[in-house]
Order: C-alpha cells, then sequence, then structure tokens
C-alpha cells in the first residue's frame, strides 16, 4: 500500500507529497498507537487503541461512524486491522472507504475461521467475485 505523507502545501492547487510503499508490517506498534492518538487529537478518532472499537468521524456525514475490530477472539488479526486502518487514513481515504473496506476484510476473515480454512476462503472469494461481476456486469 501506498502511504502518502503532505509535505507542504505550495499553491492553492498544488501540494507536495512523499509516497512511501508499506506493509502493517512497516510500524511497529508503538508508532500505530502515536498515530492514533494523533487523529485523535484533531478528533477524527474516539475511544482507545487498545479498544476493540473506535468511533471514527465521517465529515460528508458528520457524524461518527463506529469501527469493530473484533474477530472472534484472534488479537493478531484484531490489530493488523487496525493498523490497516490507521494507515489509510492516514493516506487520506474517506472513512466510509475504509470502514466498507474493513468490514469486507472482516467477512472474509469470519467466514473463513480467522483465515484458517482455505477451502471456506475460496468459496467466499469466488462467491464475492461473482458478485462483482453481476454488478459491473461482466
Amino acid at each position: 500500500m501506498e502511504l502518502k505523507i503532505n509535505i507542504s502545501n505550495i499553491s492553492e492547487n498544488l501540494v507536495m507529497q512523499r509516497v512511501r510503499k508499506v506493509s502493517v508490517l512497516t510500524f511497529k506498534e508503538k508508532e500505530y498507537e502515536e498515530m492514533f492518538n494523533n487523529l485523535s487529537q484533531i478528533n477524527l478518532i474516539k475511544g482507545k487503541y487498545k479498544l476493540p472499537k473506535w468511533k471514527i468521524l465521517d465529515e460528508l456525514e458528520d457524524m461518527y461512524k463506529e469501527f469493530s475490530f473484533d474477530t472472534g477472539g484472534d488479537n493478531f488479526l484484531q490489530n493488523y486491522l487496525k493498523w490497516y486502518v490507521l494507515l489509510r487514513l492516514q493516506s487520506k481515504k474517506k472513512p466510509m472507504t475504509v470502514y466498507n473496506e474493513i468490514q469486507s476484510i472482516k467477512n472474509c476473515i469470519l467466514r473463513s475461521d480467522g483465515l484458517k480454512d482455505s477451502v471456506k476462503l475460496e468459496i467466499f472469494l469466488m462467491r464475492n467475485i461473482q458478485k462483482v461481476k453481476i454488478k459491473v456486469g461482466i
């Protein structure tokens, strides 16, 4: 994933950005906690970093949307979801886009027994591919 960070606003229409290729393993937990705190300070996120639910401000709807990271007890996957959200928000993705991505990822995790059952995972992915094909008319 690309993490875009604004370096400076040169003019109203021109922004200088630094682009960095990252994965959820690029940063340490402490750095993710710092990202969370920074987003909390500007009121984009409400909650505590360690909790399995956060509220994230959707500026278009002018309300907070609840993000749940509960994956059935797997703290490792729960942390990955949190880190993914933080990276997406840092990249200036809209909260509803991130919410929909997280819902899809969580659905995949839950339907494949925490990504442990490859057959269930394959069935889930094939069904979703078919749904997308129907939507776009392929």
